[in-house]
């Protein structure tokens, strides 16, 4: 499993984030586009009745341009060769179809620009509502957070609980976890996912979701430009609330076993002949990218004598890979492919059915 940021850090920031934040709600009629210097800005009206220029961050950016119907190649282009035609196309959109949108700032950056439906989970919830079913599992089953990481889009906190584990083969324990995700961006529901932790190697595996809250709630209706928290409140509640009995769900040793069985029988799969053939075929089936490919094949041939060249080789390949990839958002969804894989068809990408139809 990738490695995150120290728990204490983690948390303090979290908290931070919390008392520094500010949302506005706006017409976009009453925003304006800038470029200049490389680096995109807002005007927005702020709640002094004043403005304020803020620096829109790449991921709010994208978001802007989405919203005026602006195609990522074109917008690339402008950007680089025109930003003057960039800035006269956000903001004739902006005038020309007016809406409200809720812009999220922190630090003196816009970090996302969003529908006025957008219900708020944010991070210093979902920590408030998982801290007593959380200190449950620790005093029973001695749970820890394995790794925990702030990105710009999205928050990640991973769980193992030693308490309740079973052998994959003789001596190769894995013990049961979960993953808790959140954006406060607009990139991603609210999610808890089942995860088992692999402590031959220290890989871990995401396997489905147990809860997916998507962030959207009624349209927001307070007089004046600031969202109050009172217009979320209500529905939050019942979401976070369900979140505790979630967390419990999610180490329920029933589905721990079922998921122990089922990792069981991908060790009796056969192996690939070709195992080079094998990840190309997994890249172009599951969009890894080159660099990817070549992680996996590179854990994938080095563990075989550990794992074998079969299903279950594959499984652990790539979640053995997400540890060496830069980005820690991209690391956890190679750790979910490695969940998703349990159930890919293994004789076709080892090559059986390709070799049948004649394609090699």
């Amino acid at each position: 499993m990738k490695a995150g940021m120290e728990i204490n850090e983690f948390v303090a920031e979290i908290h931070r984030l919390d008392q520094t934040k500010l949302d506005i709600v706006t017409p976009t009629d009453e925003l304006s586009y800038a470029v200049g210097e490389n680096v995109e800005r807002l005007w927005v009206k702020t709640p002094d009745a004043g403005s304020d220029l803020f620096e829109l961050t790449p991921s709010a950016a994208e978001q802007v341009s989405e919203r005026c119907g602006i195609p990522k190649v074109y917008r690339d282009r402008m950007l680089l060769d025109v930003p003057d035609l960039m800035m006269t196309n956000v903001n004739r959109w902006f005038r020309a179809k007016p809406e409200r949108r809720l812009v999220r700032i922190l630090d003196g950056k816009a970090r996302a620009f969003l529908s006025d439906r957008y219900a708020r989970i944010d991070h210093v919830d979902v920590l408030r509502a998982i801290e007593a079913p959380l200190q449950r599992l620790q005093n029973e089953l001695g749970a820890r957070v394995e790794s925990a990481q702030l990105t710009e889009k999205k928050m990640f906190v991973k769980i193992v609980v030693p308490g309740i584990e079973a052998e994959i083969t003789q001596g190769d324990v894995v013990q049961a976890g979960f993953v808790i995700s959140n954006s406060e961006t607009g990139h991603g529901a609210f999610t808890v996912q089942q995860m088992l932790f692999r402590l031959v190697c220290l890989n871990g595996m995401i396997r489905g979701e147990t809860l997916r809250k998507t962030h959207v709630g009624a349209r927001i209706t307070d007089d004046g430009y600031v969202w109050s928290d009172d217009t979320r409140e209500a529905d939050d509640r019942v979401t976070l609330l369900a979140a505790r009995d979630v967390v419990t769900a999610a180490v329920d040793e029933t589905r721990f076993l079922a998921l122990v069985a089922r990792m069981r029988e991908t060790t009796e799969t056969a192996d690939t002949a070709e195992p080079i053939k094998t990840i190309e075929r997994l890249a172009k089936t599951h969009g890894l990218t080159e660099s990817e490919g070549q992680l996996v094949l590179s854990c994938f041939v080095r563990d075989a004598g550990l794992n074998g060249l079969n299903q279950y080789g594959l499984v652990n390949a790539v979640t053995a890979a997400s540890q060496r990839v830069p980005d820690y958002g991209r690391a956890t969804e190679l750790e979910a492919l490695g969940g998703q894989l349990l159930d890919a068809n293994w004789n076709q990408l080892r090559g059986d059915a390709w070799t049948r139809a004649g394609v090699n």
